[in-house]
């Protein structure tokens, strides 16, 4: 690559690249580790939000979980069970 030209905006660009790969931004890679892109677009990090549980009361299984956003806004987690099994685990919603 060094007998490449790169306009200014690629090359700092790949030395932001080159940074993250050898570990010297590595806070900001991890800091956005379990971030998940929401319904609505909107990009939410629910490891760093408060959670509510809602569990069956029949099996006593997780059914689903609630974050709030910083902004305000409720996204739910649906997990779906069959058989005793857990079989499916939706993506994050926004709700109503």
């Amino acid at each position: 690559m060094a007998n490449k030209q790169i306009p200014a905006i690629g090359r700092s660009v790949y030395k932001l690249l080159v940074d993250l790969f050898n570990g010297s931004h590595a806070e900001v890679v991890s800091s956005l580790e379990g971030a998940v892109v929401a319904s609505d677009g909107n990009v939410i990090h629910p490891p760093s939000l408060d959670q509510a549980l809602a569990y069956d009361q029949a099996t006593g299984n997780l059914i689903k979980t609630t974050v709030t956003s910083p902004a305000g806004v409720n996204y739910s987690q649906t997990l779906t069970w069959t058989g005793g099994k857990l079989t499916a685990i939706s993506k994050w919603v926004k709700q109503p």
